[in-house]
């Protein structure tokens, strides 16, 4: 999390001096009057790391140690027997982090090279269009392969760029250029566990600025929006196999729509249906789109089954979920009568 998503946490713990020292943000223990003797922490004794994703936190002097996520549900826990805060401001800190992390993994070293300069190296390039056991396993078929171009490449390095690639399978994204398709940038995705999971080529390639897969969306209007590349190709694979190919899938890449994004999607869809995870910042996304494009395009949105948490797990059942979706107004009175 970037500083100023911590310190917004933090002054909602009643943090209110905070002192830098490298990447570190210094601090007196928001957790000392329920875990430090006396309870209080003159001497600040309290770490959050300034990082991009998950920022750690750890105190010197309880022990208490994990990431702002773990930090705001042990707080809650106490604040809200306290008085201090109630669950729904517990849960609205809760989704608060879990976006503010996922919108840092996808900005990575989005300042170095401005994005007129972006390129993406010919020989990465090469990589594009090989399979890998990977595609198989996540039930992706060689002409999606074919199609999407995808790819795999078991080691890259280029130093020049900061381009280091191990393991890892590729996700091209292209943007229109009049009639031709523009390799824009490429997401590498880890298949052997390293971190982070997702790496950008080059490094200062900003996805947000892009929806993967709008260069084959063509004249298609009902455009489904899922959050990640595999959801994208499971759902169009799925869309297909049941000949429904007026309906298209594109990926925001992450749960948080940018405005770049969201004027896609005013220029292309006469339809938007949200189909973004089934958790937290998914709705949080979904919330976002539907206030940002219903006066200008219909928005429905699919109902969730709790057995599954995104479109992948889902599988063929994505195909009942876009059948039984809502519009934005069938959803709110839904919402309603739930209540």
């Amino acid at each position: 999390m970037n500083r100023k998503s911590i310190e917004y946490v933090l002054t909602k713990m009643g943090v209110d001096s905070i002192k830098q020292n490298g990447e570190w943000l210094m601090l007196s223990c928001p957790l000392a009057p329920w875990t430090h003797a006396g309870g209080t922490d003159r001497r600040p004794s309290f770490g959050v790391r300034e990082s991009t994703g998950v920022s750690g936190v750890h105190c010197f002097s309880c022990g208490f140690k994990g990431g702002m996520l773990s930090l705001v549900r042990e707080y809650g826990k106490y604040a809200i027997e306290a008085g201090l805060w109630s669950t729904e401001l517990m849960q609205e800190m809760i989704d608060f982090v879990i976006l503010a992390e996922d919108e840092d993994e996808y900005d990575v070293e989005e300042h170095i090279v401005p994005p007129e300069v972006v390129t993406v190296p010919v020989k990465l390039e090469s990589y594009l269009n090989i399979g890998h056991e990977y595609f198989e396993k996540r039930g992706i078929t060689e002409e999606t392969i074919k199609e999407w171009n995808l790819g795999f490449v078991e080691s890259y390095m280029d130093k020049d760029a900061g381009i280091y690639m191990y393991n890892r399978v590729l996700f091209p994204i292209y943007a229109k250029d009049g009639l031709h398709e523009q390799l824009v940038g490429i997401i590498g995705r880890s298949t052997d566990g390293e971190e982070p999971k997702y790496k950008n080529a080059p490094p200062n390639f900003r996805k947000s600025n892009y929806v993967y897969g709008g260069w084959l969306a063509k004249d298609r209007r009902k455009i489904i929006v899922v959050e990640g590349p595999v959801d994208c190709l499971i759902v169009n694979q799925n869309l297909k196999k049941h000949k429904m190919e007026d309906l298209f899938a594109v990926a925001l890449l992450g749960a948080d729509p940018s405005e770049r994004q969201i004027d896609w999607l005013k220029d292309n869809a006469d339809e938007v249906i949200c189909m973004l995870d089934n958790d937290p910042s998914g709705k949080l996304g979904t919330k976002k789109l539907i206030e940002a494009l219903d006066s200008h395009v219909v928005v429905s949105v699919v109902k969730w089954d709790d057995r599954y948490k995104d479109p992948d797990e889902a599988g063929d059942y994505v195909i009942t979920m876009l059948n039984c979706r809502e519009t934005v107004l069938e959803h709110r009175l839904s919402r309603i009568l739930r209540l």
